[in-house]
């Protein structure tokens, strides 16, 4: 996930993620298979727990109204 859908894309492209893996509901977000973690984490990423996952979702559910 990420508060910005440009940045978004950006780590998906950098990472090898295909554009039509893009999961728009619920929020914006794709999913990482573990054998992209590493490059995704080399490039920026952070790793987040779940209820940060939830916190970052309430908090920026304004930027992705449904």
């Amino acid at each position: 996930v990420a508060a910005d859908l440009d940045a978004l894309h950006a780590m998906a492209d950098a990472i090898g993620c295909r554009r039509e893996w893009f999961q728009p509901r619920s929020f914006p977000h794709y999913d990482i298979p573990l054998f992209r973690r590493d490059r995704a984490i080399k490039l920026g990423a952070v790793e987040i727990s779940r209820r940060e996952l939830a916190l970052f979702i309430r908090a920026n559910r304004v930027n992705f109204p449904r």
